[in-house]
């Protein structure tokens, strides 16, 4: 190489190069010569080390005040993102609080189904990807919640992509009780026998049995040298940890500004009576998908839009997505259905990132954080800046957009993990990737103005 950068040099020798220094260039003193001794697969390689804004905060354990009742967590939502952390946390023995304001959040879709969205490298999001599916799958939570008809049948009518499902299916190789490939003449994939779809308020209902959830508006959230306090009307409830699970209102409640870049997806699915879709039977996702029957119904989904305004407002269901609904089915399973066969129409807002990986964990001193790494912005290589500074005792778990149920489960055990100071349950390679401050990193690198 023409460079002699250790990061360089480093990067190359943790692939497999044998690397050593050689004189320059023209005016430069030195370059790279390395040779790969033995051949290694390059996706396979992850890093063995965190940025330093990603480390691990170490679990702090204040001088508590003992003259008034104080809570362990509280917890903002009760959407499958507050139910599940709810859930780890009581587990683990915790005292919790969950609030809610009672409004339509994504959870509240009439059917959800568990398909993955596998890739064929193995980059930290792609094993992030695998292992919540299987999470999710396993989760005993999801038991009673289940569509009869269990399994998947994940496919596509275009050739390209049946062949990234089956390299997929090659990469993954997994038993055939958990996937198998698909040969079906014009829609080849993969079929995942122990997915399925599941009735959301039945799922909820089962996490949060015996959580005390209270239905309110919060007044007004401060910090304490205690943890927190959250005012509704004239009550206070106080906490040493406090979550926010709230979705596109996520950032409303974060303290000292956010730098949470959440978008906002409306999309729409339609319930359409099961007898008038009486084959294919199962679940099938495609761009869209066709769940199994549960209650005499069948969910047909889904559409995502985009709200040039970013607003969290409830969207409205229209006809004109219907028909978008419809027309998907019709090209990609051959199910042809007029109006009649739909029983009602669902349309609701997901969360979402940039990246489409959820914010999972503890929430920085923005401004400290962005003093402490502005200088990332004229070299990105710098160490030695220190740990990212937080704000005690305070978590955000948001950003889940379509896949809530399949990646909250496990995403809470991670963070119940961190808010205990317990061994995580993920690669330590995922944790960057969920990190709340890393589209505030990425700004500061690119020397792009943060949204705050």
């Amino acid at each position: 190489t023409y460079t002699a950068a250790a990061a360089v040099r480093r990067g190359l020798a943790e692939r497999g190069f044998s690397m050593r220094k050689a004189p320059g260039f023209g005016r430069k003193s030195e370059r790279l010569l390395g040779v790969m001794e033995t051949k290694k697969n390059h996706s396979s390689v992850q890093p063995t080390h965190l940025p330093e804004w990603a480390a691990i905060p170490r679990k702090i354990e204040p001088e508590y005040a003992t003259n008034y009742e104080l809570i362990d967590t509280i917890i903002l939502g009760a959407g499958i993102a507050g139910a599940s952390i709810a859930r780890e946390l009581k587990n683990r023995g915790h005292d919790l609080l969950v609030i809610t304001n009672g409004t339509p959040a994504g959870s509240s879709v009439p059917s959800a189904i568990i398909s993955p969205g596998f890739q064929r490298s193995n980059q930290p999001s792609a094993i992030f990807a695998e292992t919540c599916f299987a999470h999710a799958c396993w989760n005993p939570s999801y038991s009673n919640a289940w569509a009869e008809d269990k399994g998947v049948h994940l496919f596509s009518t275009n050739t390209e992509e049946q062949k990234r499902l089956h390299a997929i299916a090659d990469k993954l190789a997994w038993d055939e009780s958990w996937l198998t490939k698909s040969d079906t003449t014009g829609s080849k994939g993969i079929n995942l026998p122990r997915a399925g779809s599941l009735s959301p308020a039945e799922a909820l209902a089962e996490i949060l049995k015996g959580t005390r959830v209270l239905t309110a508006e919060v007044s007004s959230i401060k910090s304490n040298d205690d943890g927190w306090e959250v005012t509704i009307e004239t009550d206070v409830y106080r906490a040493k940890n406090l979550i926010i699970a709230t979705a596109m209102q996520s950032g409303s409640f974060l303290k000292l500004g956010t730098h949470l870049e959440l978008r906002a997806k409306p999309g729409q699915v339609e319930v359409a009576f099961a007898n008038a879709i009486t084959k294919p039977v199962g679940n099938h996702a495609f761009s869209g998908y066709l769940t199994s029957a549960a209650n005499g119904r069948r969910t047909i989904g889904s559409t995502f839009d985009v709200k040039p305004d970013n607003a969290a407002d409830w969207p409205a269901v229209s006809a004109a997505n219907t028909e978008k609904n419809l027309q998907t089915l019709a090209a990609q399973l051959g199910v042809n259905l007029n109006a009649d066969a739909i029983e009602s129409s669902w349309a609701g807002t997901r969360a979402t990132t940039p990246d489409y990986m959820p914010y999972v964990g503890p929430v920085p001193d923005w401004p400290k954080a962005m003093e402490q790494f502005q200088i990332l912005s004229k070299d990105r290589k710098i160490r030695g800046l220190g740990s990212m500074p937080y704000q005690q005792g305070l978590y955000v778990f948001t950003g889940f957009g379509s896949k809530g149920f399949q990646q909250a489960p496990l995403c809470a055990a991670y963070l119940a993990a961190l808010v205990d100071g317990a061994p995580l349950p993920i690669p330590r390679s995922i944790i960057p990737y969920l990190h709340p401050a890393r589209h505030m990193i990425k700004s500061i690198v690119r020397q792009k103005p943060a949204t705050s």
